[in-house]
């Protein structure tokens, strides 16, 4: 396996690959984070979200799907589309990260608990053409180290950018800072097969999204739990449960209890 960034067919899928090394911290469940309102409309529709990485907020993660590779003989970077899940079971910085800019009960996060195998078993059975690709975010390198991975001078150039391909490509974009390795991300790519350019004559065209689309049925099977935001007071998380179950009967509903209170003690 060259320097660990190679990808491989996932054993028992046809279109869904893995990057890199897989860690021996695999879980069997993946927790997915939304706002309320996109949380309510996909259990709703089943449509899920994906956008380009040129979306994300975080300039050093968007910097290398919006980069130029003139330089590089005979790889052009096509559109992908993009979303993230965690491994890690309870992150109060998520909580957070994933609300929405508005007050009240809009600004409140929604946590999905998906079965990993039913997940990949949807998006395998449901693509078309193209392929998924999964990867672990990597929070190897300090800001430093990425501002500078680009240049050849750079000790990390050769590991990411001899003999360039799409798995170098897809693992410069699982690129993360220290900073953030409490997340314990895994991000997933959708390839298509007739994916267009990021950049055309006019310059980059960036920000597009895209939705996958899963049966009721199948969310049924791919959803294992539905945890409503800590922070929510009884009325709010009542509010949100009741138009949770209106659309989505089929799983639990909790609020999570991360900040739940305990019984006063007392000090032997």
């Amino acid at each position: 396996m060259e320097n660990g960034l190679t990808s491989q067919k996932i054993k028992g899928y046809d279109n869904i690959f893995w990057l890199g090394e897989k860690k021996s911290t695999q879980t069997h469940v993946l927790y997915k984070y939304m706002n309320v309102k996109y949380a309510i409309e996909f259990l709703r529709t089943g449509h899920f979200l994906i956008t380009e990485p040129s979306a994300w907020s975080d300039p050093y993660e968007r910097r290398f799907y919006t980069a130029d590779y003139s330089n590089i003989e005979g790889f052009k970077p096509h559109r992908i589309y993009c979303t993230c899940f965690t491994q890690k079971c309870s992150n109060e910085a998520a909580w957070r990260m994933y609300s929405s800019k508005n007050t009240g009960i809009a600004s409140r996060t929604i946590r999905f608990e998906f079965r990993r195998s039913a997940l990949l078993q949807a998006l395998d059975r449901g693509l078309s053409s193209g392929r998924i690709y999964l990867g672990n975010a990597s929070y190897d390198y300090t800001s430093k180290q990425i501002d500078g991975l680009h240049l050849k001078k750079s000790p990390l150039y050769q590991k990411y950018f001899d003999s360039f391909s799409l798995d170098k490509f897809l693992n410069l974009l699982l690129i993360k800072r220290k900073a953030f390795e409490y997340e314990q991300e895994v991000r997933m790519f959708l390839i298509e097969e007739d994916a267009g350019d990021i950049w055309d004559e006019m310059g980059i065209e960036v920000n597009e999204k895209q939705f996958l689309a899963f049966p009721t049925e199948i969310m049924k099977q791919m959803i294992k739990s539905i945890s409503v935001d800590p922070i929510c007071d009884d009325l709010e998380y009542n509010m949100i449960k009741t138009s949770i179950m209106s659309v989505f009967p089929y799983t639990r509903c909790i609020k999570h209890g991360l900040y739940k209170s305990k019984p006063r003690i007392i000090i032997e």
